[in-house]
C-alpha cells in the first residue's frame, strides 16, 4: 500500500473505529524562501518598535476591561468580609499580621497522646470509607498494602500533616488527603505512593535549572509570629514551565516545610513577587496552576501579591510608555485573577500590593515580614541566590540518606537536626545574625536582670545554682532550645541542641561577658571623669601661671618706678597667687573672683 494513498487510510480508520483525518496538503521542503534583503541596525530597531507596538495593541485590547473587573473584585471581597462576624474579622487580620498565632491553634487544639490515637483511628476509617471513589489512595493500598514500612501515606507522621491542616477534623483530613495522593500520582506516577519526591524526580533542563535559578524559594528566616516564608518569583517562562513543572516544584518545597511540626501548627506565609516580566504570557497555566494547590496538607495564615509595573520616565520613547500603561493594567488584571482563583477562605487572607520595588517591602514589613529576607534586589530585580543554594545543598543531603539508609539523617538517630531554628531558640556563634536573633536577646535580658544577685553570690557553688536557674527558665517558661550549629552530617547546614551543662555553660559565659562589659563601662566613666578633672586642672595651672607672670612684670615695673600702690596690695596679691596654684579644683575660680574683690577694696 502507497503511503500517499489516502483513500485506503479513511478505510481502514474507518473499519478500525476511528474518525479519518482531514486531507493536509503536503509541504515541500525545498521551496525557496522569498529574498529578504538585510536591513540595517536602524532600520531592524524601526521594525521591532513596529512590532512591539502591534503587540502592546492587541494586549490592550483584550484588557480594556481591566477596572471594571477590579472594581467587581474589589466589591466581592468587601462582600465577603461583611458576611463574616466582628471577631472573624478581628481573627483573620491578626493572623495576617502575625498575631496570636501559636495562642489561636492552642486555644482550639491541645494535642494529647488520646486525642492523636484516636484522630489516627478515625481517619483511617475515614479512608476506607473513601477508598473506592480514591483510586490513587486505593491503588497505593493495592501496590504496597497498609504496612508503614512499604509506603509513606500510611505513616503517622504523612497523616498527621492532614490532621493539623484540618484542626483533626478527620472527614475533611480523608479528603484532602485522597485529593493529594491523586495530584501526586498524576505528577509523579506509581513512585508517588511509595515515597515522596526527591530532586532527582525533576526533570533537570526545566525544573531543575528552575530550582537553582532561584525563583521558587523557602526563606531562612521566620516572620514576626515564627512561620516560615515561601516566596514564588515571577519570570519570563516559556512554554516548557507547564503547569505539571510549576506544581511539581511547589510540592517539593512546600513538602519540605512541612517537616518542621510548628510549621504544621502555625501555617506559612506566601509571597509572589512580580517585576521585570512579562506577567501577561502565561495567565492561564498560573490558573490552572493555582486552582489544584487547594489539597496541600497546610495552612496559609496570609498570601501577598507584590506587583512592581514599569515605570515610564518623562524622556523614554512611545513603546515605553505603552508598556507602562500595559503593565498597570496587568497587575489589575493580576489581582482579579489570583482573588478568583483562590477560595472564599483564602481570599480574607489576600493582600495585594503595587507600587516600587522599595514600596511593597515596606509593606510587607508593616505585616511582620523582615524586608532583608525577600531574595530581590530591589533596584534591578535580581534574584538573590546566596541562601537558596544553601537550602538546595541541604536537601540534596537529605534525599541521598533517605535513599540509602531510610531516614533523613544517617548518624543522628535520637537527635534531631534542626533547619531552621524558632523564635525561643538560643544560638551558639558569633556575628550579628545571632546577637539579633530573638532568643539571645531574651537570654541577654535576663541575664542584666540577674546580673546583680550574680555578682553578689558569695561562692561558686551558689552562682551554678544561679546559672542552672536560668536555664530552667528559658527552657520551661520561653520554650527555648540551645542549639548550636551541626557539622557532622550537614556540614553547617543545620542545627542540633547541646545538652544541658553545655547550655548552662552559655549561660555563665553570658554573665561574665555581661559583667565584663558594665566593668569596663565604669572605668571609661571614671576615665572619663578624671580626663576631664586633668584638663581642668591643666588649664586652671596654665591661667594662673600667665597671671603669676603678669603680676611679677608689673611688680618689677612697680620697684623700678615710683610705687602708686600701697605694699599690703603686693602681699595679697603674693598670697592669691600661692592659693590658686596650690588649688587643683574647679572652686579656684572662686577663689579668684573673692581675692580681685579684696584688691578692688583695697585700692579704694
Amino acid at each position: 500500500m502507497s503511503l500517499l494513498d489516502d483513500s485506503n487510510d479513511d478505510d481502514n480508520d474507518t473499519i478500525a473505529g476511528i474518525a479519518p483525518t482531514p486531507f493536509r496538503p503536503k509541504l515541500s521542503y525545498y521551496e525557496p524562501t522569498p529574498f529578504r534583503p538585510k536591513l540595517s541596525y536602524h532600520e531592524r530597531h524601526i521594525e521591532k518598535e513596529q512590532q512591539d507596538d502591534e503587540l502592546l495593541s492587541s494586549n490592550s485590547k483584550k484588557y480594556e476591561s481591566a477596572t471594571a473587573d477590579n472594581l467587581e473584585i474589589d466589591t466581592l471581597l468587601a462582600k465577603e468580609l461583611n458576611q463574616m462576624s466582628f471577631q472573624q474579622r478581628e481573627s483573620i487580620n491578626e493572623e495576617i499580621h502575625g498575631i496570636n498565632v501559636d495562642q489561636k491553634y492552642l486555644d482550639v487544639i491541645e494535642e494529647t497522646p488520646e486525642l492523636l490515637k484516636d484522630s489516627l483511628c478515625k481517619l483511617n476509617e475515614e479512608l476506607e470509607t473513601l477508598r473506592p471513589t480514591a483510586s490513587a489512595f486505593n491503588r497505593s493500598q493495592q501496590l504496597h498494602g497498609s504496612n508503614e514500612t512499604d509506603t509513606y501515606i500510611n505513616t503517622e507522621k504523612f497523616r498527621m500533616m492532614f490532621l493539623r491542616c484540618e484542626l483533626f477534623d478527620c472527614g475533611k483530613a480523608a479528603s484532602r488527603m485522597c485529593a493529594f495522593v491523586d495530584l501526586v500520582h498524576d505528577l509523579y506516577g506509581d513512585i508517588a505512593l511509595k515515597r515522596r519526591a526527591y530532586l532527582t524526580d525533576l526533570d533537570d533542563s526545566i525544573e531543575g535549572n528552575i530550582m537553582r535559578a532561584g525563583y521558587t524559594q523557602v526563606l531562612p528566616g521566620r516572620d514576626r509570629s515564627g512561620r516560615r516564608i515561601f516566596v514564588h518569583i515571577a519570570f519570563n517562562s516559556t512554554n516548557e514551565y507547564s503547569t505539571q513543572s510549576r506544581l511539581r516544584i511547589f510540592i517539593y518545597c512546600l513538602l519540605s516545610l512541612l517537616e518542621d511540626v510548628e510549621t504544621q501548627k502555625k501555617g506559612i506565609v506566601a509571597i509572589f513577587w512580580h517585576q521585570n516580566v512579562s506577567i501577561l504570557d502565561d495567565i492561564f497555566t498560573r490558573r490552572q496552576a493555582n486552582s489544584r494547590i487547594h489539597c496541600f496538607p497546610l495552612r496559609c495564615g496570609a498570601t501577598h501579591f507584590c506587583v512592581i509595573p514599569s515605570s515610564a520616565t518623562d524622556n523614554s520613547s512611545a513603546t515605553t510608555i505603552a508598556k507602562a500603561a500595559i503593565m498597570e493594567k496587568s497587575a489589575k488584571v493580576l489581582k482579579t485573577l489570583y482573588a478568583l482563583v483562590l477560595s472564599a477562605n483564602h481570599r480574607s487572607r489576600f493582600r495585594f500590593h503595587t507600587g516600587s520595588a522599595v514600596e511593597c517591602l515596606y509593606a510587607l514589613q508593616t505585616f511582620g515580614i523582615p524586608s532583608d529576607q525577600v531574595p530581590v534586589v530591589p533596584s534591578t530585580g535580581e534574584v538573590i541566590l546566596k541562601n537558596h543554594l544553601k537550602w538546595l545543598e541541604l536537601c540534596k543531603l537529605k534525599d541521598d540518606n533517605l535513599q540509602m539508609y531510610g531516614r533523613i539523617w544517617e548518624f543522628d538517630r535520637h537527635r534531631q537536626i534542626i533547619e531552621c531554628p524558632s523564635h525561643s531558640d538560643i544560638l551558639f556563634g558569633r556575628g550579628r545574625s545571632i546577637m539579633n536573633h530573638p532568643g539571645n536577646a531574651v537570654l541577654r535580658n535576663l541575664v542584666t536582670l540577674q546580673l546583680e544577685e550574680y555578682c553578689n553570690v558569695p561562692s561558686n557553688k551558689q552562682a551554678t545554682t544561679l546559672t542552672w536557674e536560668v536555664v530552667r527558665i528559658l527552657k520551661d517558661k520561653y520554650g527555648a532550645r540551645f542549639l548550636k550549629e551541626e557539622t557532622t552530617e550537614s556540614n553547617g547546614l543545620g542545627w542540633i541542641e547541646v545538652s544541658n551543662e553545655t547550655a548552662r555553660l552559655k549561660v555563665r559565659v553570658a554573665f561574665r561577658d555581661k559583667r565584663t562589659k558594665l566593668s569596663k563601662t565604669t572605668n571609661a566613666n571614671t576615665n572619663t571623669a578624671g580626663t576631664n578633672t586633668n584638663t581642668n586642672t591643666n588649664m586652671n595651672m596654665s591661667m594662673n601661671t600667665s597671671e603669676t607672670t603678669s603680676s611679677t612684670t608689673k611688680t618689677k615695673r612697680k620697684v623700678e618706678t615710683p610705687a602708686t600702690s600701697p605694699p599690703s596690695l603686693q602681699i595679697s596679691s603674693f598670697h592669691a597667687q600661692q592659693q590658686q596654684q596650690a588649688d587643683s579644683s574647679t572652686f579656684v575660680f572662686l577663689g579668684m573672683a573673692d581675692d580681685t574683690g579684696k584688691r578692688q577694696r583695697c585700692q579704694s
